[in-house]
């Protein structure tokens, strides 16, 4: 579960010319605000990102436009929040260190292989049904089952553009609106570290591969 305690205010976020969220490195006029201490955000059916967090998670990417469906399903619990209040929320795909790897076959493992490519500006998922009331976004998951990756460019939509051989994390953006729903409140993001990942384009390690095989008829049409 990650708590207020996880949490970094995010000032940082923009929509552009095509209603996509684009997330920039905080600037100096990072937003000042109070951030309620008992909200808190966890997976539902965490079992399976922790015990691929442990065999080192590798994410399958697509090529094309269309991208390819993340697996496994980030569908999270909210708790804390303002019942009346409205909510947007999106997810980002955080890159975790500056370098590329490469799997080592004889090792059975990744190495690194030189300097990651530079992503720019991170784009993000917006969920499709934001904003969202409080309430609503407690009652039950909030899924992000539609989420696709690929490393082609100029996505859009539910497709995110990633590099291979590079490690993210996924990032919980919450933006409370104001009572005339044309400002934020306050934004928070609150990174989710058990999700973890190396992008490839096949699976390299056989563990990850059995635990995701165990699983497929939860990834039917992916």
């Amino acid at each position: 579960m990650c708590s207020a305690a996880s949490y970094a205010m995010c000032s940082h976020v923009k929509v552009d010319n095509r209603s996509n969220w684009i997330c920039s490195e905080p600037g100096s006029n990072k937003k000042q605000s109070t951030i309620d201490s008992t909200i808190s955000a966890s997976i539902e059916g965490d079992d399976i990102w922790y015990r691929l967090n442990e065999e080192n998670h590798e994410m399958i990417i697509g090529h094309g436009l269309q991208g390819r469906r993340m697996f496994p399903n980030c569908n999270l619990r909210l708790t804390g929040l303002k019942t009346s209040s409205y909510y947007c929320c999106g997810l980002e795909v955080r890159g975790v260190d500056g370098f590329k790897y490469a799997f080592d076959n004889a090792n059975n493992r990744f190495v690194q292989c030189g300097l990651a490519e530079n992503d720019g500006l991170k784009r993000m998922y917006r969920h499709k049904d934001s904003p969202i009331l409080g309430q609503g976004l407690m009652k039950g998951p909030v899924s992000f089952k539609t989420l696709k990756f690929t490393t082609a460019q100029d996505t859009d939509g539910n497709v995110i553009e990633l590099k291979l051989g590079q490690r993210y994390i996924l990032v919980l953006h919450l933006i409370e609106l104001s009572d005339n729903m044309d400002q934020p409140n306050q934004c928070m993001e609150i990174p989710l570290p058990v999700t973890e990942f190396i992008t490839v384009t096949a699976i390299n390690n056989s563990a990850v591969g059995a635990i995701k095989n165990i699983n497929r008829p939860n990834i039917a049409q992916m």
